[in-house]
């Protein structure tokens, strides 16, 4: 997380995805004992709350062991048709590298879980999934341009010269 933290340092937003299994604390300012101040946030307590395609959020969460940022935790439960998509993917790939999902993980796996330091009134609750989707679909151009076009390897300095070739 200390990637998270220096984007934060440096007054940056960041929307992304964590794994289920990620450790995530809230404050609790009423424990008088510092090392008690933090306690684990439960994950499984949401399951029962939140219906089908709902969100909700966790408005002051903290990651990482060390450098503990603030962050805003958003709760994605999956529609019953994502879920199935990603259940085949996880029997795929359990069968494919033989070995078995802890309950736990295959419970989490009905939750999406977006952490963004962007405020709620510059980025609201309903928002946060639209926003990332479009995220990932920029990231996967950039990657097929990687693949295909090379843009990784040009060893042109000047921009214009840059966008013929992006281009051409």
């Amino acid at each position: 997380m200390t990637d998270l933290a220096f984007w934060h340092e440096q007054q940056a937003y960041f929307l992304t995805r964590i794994k289920a299994n990620t450790t995530i604390f809230t404050l609790n300012l009423t424990v008088k004992n510092p090392s008690e101040q933090f306690s684990q946030v439960d994950l499984h307590a949401y399951l029962d709350t939140l219906s089908y395609g709902e969100s909700a959020e966790i408005p002051e969460v903290y990651l990482g062991k060390k450098c503990l940022s603030p962050c805003r935790l958003v709760l994605y439960r999956l529609t019953p048709e994502q879920l199935e998509v990603r259940r085949k993917k996880q029997v795929k790939v359990s069968t494919s590298l033989k070995f078995d999902y802890s309950e736990k993980t295959i419970a989490l796996s009905e939750f999406n879980l977006f952490i963004t330091n962007v405020p709620c009134n510059k980025l609201p609750l309903h928002d946060i999934s639209k926003l990332y989707s479009l995220r990932w679909q920029m990231e996967l151009i950039f990657k097929t341009w990687k693949s295909y076009f090379n843009i990784h390897r040009t060893k042109t300095s000047k921009p214009q010269r840059f966008n013929c070739q992006l281009y051409g």
